[in-house]
């Protein structure tokens, strides 16, 4: 089990956050002054009130394999612990209170085993690899059993390269924090859908005397909750049922342009029927006010948290009869 040690800033409520998503009881932490959870193969230990003299007791450092500071926070004796005594050190920038409680242990578990990088790429090359289709639809298995031979090794073998580990743990940290980007239209589309789906509700909840102001966009096999905006924006009509696939295709078109946050935003907030409160009935204030946001909303287009489903596997990075190191990727 590794000794890792969390400095934070006790009185930041971004702070406040990072402690909570690590799995600390924050009552508890307030009450004894230090505490420590166990996660995967680490003890993460962290204690309050670092911040009123800005250094801690060499007794909370000894044996330390790893020491991860908060950006709210400035600790110069742990600092120089961590050069004098060769002990890893993870910096988290601002916005990583966002992360999920998984999302920090990985980072930490890369800052303690660079390998981790390597093996995380490898997995998403596999992935990518097998989730790629013949013009049968077949998954290209050869293709994928080549990355897993020639890639692998490739990665192993530049384990002393400390550059190129860190723009890979720099270009993991930005993933990790966005989401995978994506690479086509149809993904775009499909991050679009699954974050106006999130904040609209169901058609059935949503009823006046007048109208129904929310629907069912049917897509590449799944259902889709969306607002009266986003039908009437790409297919106006005054009366008759929308048509989903000039939506869908209508949606596409605006996507492939290079301004295409603007231009969906601008439809999606424009008045329905000159009326603009038509527009927020069966939708969250957050989904309203992303819609404010150019940046906010490209983000939600450009980037999705969710992992690709595959129903297929390939073993890598645990014990075969030669002795490698193999792992099980689904």
């Amino acid at each position: 089990m590794k000794k890792v040690l969390f400095i934070h800033n006790s009185s930041n409520e971004d702070d406040k956050q990072l402690v909570t998503k690590l799995g600390f009881d924050s009552q508890k932490l307030q009450t004894i002054g230090v505490d420590f959870v166990k996660k995967s193969d680490m003890q993460i230990w962290t204690t309050v009130g670092v911040e009123r003299f800005e250094t801690i007791s060499q007794s909370y450092l000894q044996n330390t394999a790893l020491l991860v500071f908060s950006p709210n926070i400035s600790v110069p004796n742990a600092e120089e612990y961590a050069k004098k005594n060769s002990v890893p050190s993870l910096h988290l920038q601002k916005g990583d209170q966002n992360l999920s409680g998984n999302n920090l242990i990985e980072l930490m578990q890369e800052a303690l085993d660079p390998l981790t990088i390597q093996k995380n790429l490898s997995n998403f090359l596999l992935n990518k690899s097998y989730l790629s289709k013949t013009h049968k639809g077949e998954p290209l298995i050869k293709n994928s059993g080549l990355i897993a031979t020639s890639v692998l090794p490739f990665l192993t073998r530049q384990s002393t390269d400390k550059k190129m580990l860190a723009e890979l743990q720099k270009k993991n940290h930005e993933i990790l924090k966005n989401g995978s980007p994506a690479n086509n239209i149809e993904q775009k589309l499909t991050n679009l859908l699954q974050f106006i789906h999130s904040h609209t509700a169901v058609p059935e909840e949503v009823n006046s005397q007048l109208s129904t102001y929310t629907y069912k966009l049917e897509h590449a096999g799944q259902t889709y909750n969306v607002p009266w905006s986003v039908m009437q924006a790409y297919d106006p009509k005054s009366a008759g049922n929308y048509d989903s696939t000039m939506v869908i295709n209508r949606l596409k078109q605006d996507l492939a342009k290079v301004n295409a946050s603007d231009i969906i935003a601008q439809k999606l907030l424009s008045p329905m029927y000159g009326v603009l409160w038509n527009n927020k009935h069966g939708v969250s204030t957050e989904y309203i006010e992303t819609l404010k946001s150019s940046n906010a909303l490209y983000k939600e287009i450009k980037y999705s948290d969710k992992k690709e489903s595959n129903n297929h596997c390939f073993t890598i990075f645990s014990k075969n009869n030669n002795n490698q190191n193999i792992e099980n990727v689904c």
